[in-house]
């Protein structure tokens, strides 16, 4: 005779007869078949319940079986308090694996389990795990909202450092143009006499040699490379042009270029080396003069 905890997997209410299934170690790997008429000798409930099966219908019981010629078979449907009274304390691994299905907080407890529970370790056994796993819930959705918390915190906080980048940036374009404005206007007036203009070719000067001087160029090939790559005439207009070079062969133009006397001095200001072209400059028009 064996004890088993098992649930319906299959039953056929015009013919009396299925089988149960059995979902944790408490059974065995194989279905177990029942016949209604044992059902009813021990548990009429069970069976008024089962005259209505329907597929999918969640029913468990403990319950004994036997060998028999045809196979393993029901022999008794037993009530969960008789088996806590006559078999506890002598299924302990039973018990560490039930107990293991109410500490996993995971997952949903399956419909069977405080059945299996009470025949196990008894209705106050079954309250003392139900207890826990209420605490180990209530734990985690604490720890839960916490880390929600901090998490919208954090969010709170870079909202708050976006909000101070942006107005920071919106503020920054706004004195941007402000510059922008006020320097256009500062040209408008400098240009408007010999002096003033003057004034803007000197700080236009320093502006280059400043820009030059933090590349380290050693020839004066490499200068002109450079003005021509980043086109550096569009940017320093007041004191460049259009060139028109000559060597022995060719003549050509060369905008945003530097007059001579603007290009000496730059290279001088540099210490540049000459590469010993033959290019030289024959006219010139400055960007301001057109």
């Amino acid at each position: 005779m064996y004890l088993y905890f098992g649930t319906i997997k299959t039953y056929f209410p015009n013919r009396g007869f299925g089988f149960i299934t059995h979902p944790t170690s408490l059974g065995p790997d194989h279905d177990v078949y029942f016949h209604i008429t044992k059902i009813e000798e021990f548990d009429k409930d069970l069976a008024a319940v089962l005259n209505f099966y329907e597929v999918n219908d969640e029913i468990c019981f403990w319950y004994t079986a036997e060998e028999t010629k045809k196979g393993e078979q029901l022999n008794a449907v037993l009530d969960a308090e008789y088996v806590f009274s006559l078999h506890a304390g002598t299924l302990n691994d039973f018990i560490i694996e039930v107990e293991k299905y109410w500490k996993n907080i995971d997952l949903n407890l399956p419909f069977w389990i405080r059945r299996i529970t009470h025949g196990l370790v008894g209705i106050s056994g079954q309250n003392l795990l139900n207890a826990e796993r209420k605490s180990l819930l209530r734990n985690r959705n604490q720890k839960l909202k916490k880390e929600q918390e901090e998490l919208e915190k954090k969010r709170a906080k870079r909202r708050k450092q976006d909000k101070i980048r942006r107005d920071k940036l919106k503020l920054k374009k706004k004195q941007d143009e402000v510059n922008r404005i006020q320097e256009e206007e500062r040209v408008e007036l400098l240009l408007a006499t010999p002096s003033g203009r003057r004034v803007l070719e000197n700080e236009q000067f320093e502006m280059l040699v400043a820009e030059l001087k933090t590349k380290g160029f050693r020839k004066s090939a490499d200068v002109s490379n450079y003005i021509v790559t980043n086109r550096l005439g569009k940017k320093y207009s007041h004191i460049s042009g259009i060139l028109t070079m000559q060597n022995s062969r060719d003549s050509w133009k060369f905008e945003g270029g530097f007059p001579p006397s603007i290009y000496a001095k730059l290279c001088r200001r540099l210490g540049l080396g000459n590469n010993g072209s033959d290019s030289r400059v024959v006219d010139y028009t400055l960007y301001k003069d057109l």
